[in-house]
């Protein structure tokens, strides 16, 4: 399995919903992957997630800067129940964050 996330704005609290992508997390050892993304989320916004994903427990370790300030800190056990992460970020809109999973490889 792959494990990857979506990220979408929404730039008003009733407005459409934008899919900025789908990230895979990489594997950097037999039990561990890891993930880094920059995404222009608005006019010279770029929000910059890492993260990290440990096949042996399931924990899901997310964080988000844009420029030096850190926006979002996010932990999980994803294997017990789906996840997802919403946030607004001021001046850009609501942020949406899926995990999920895929069959397909790197």
């Amino acid at each position: 399995m792959n494990e990857q996330i979506t990220v979408s704005l929404q730039k008003s609290n009733i407005g459409p919903t934008i899919t900025l992508g789908c990230f895979s997390f990489v594997q950097t050892q037999s039990n561990h992957s890891k993930l880094e993304e920059e995404i222009k989320v608005s006019n010279g916004t770029v929000l910059k997630i890492s993260g990290t994903f440990s096949n042996e427990n399931g924990s899901a370790n997310l964080a988000g800067f844009i420029g030096e300030e850190q926006v979002f800190l996010f932990t999980s056990e994803w294997n017990k129940m789906p996840v997802y992460l919403g946030l607004r970020l001021k001046d850009v809109g609501f942020l949406h964050i899926i995990f999920g999973r895929t069959n397909r490889k790197n």
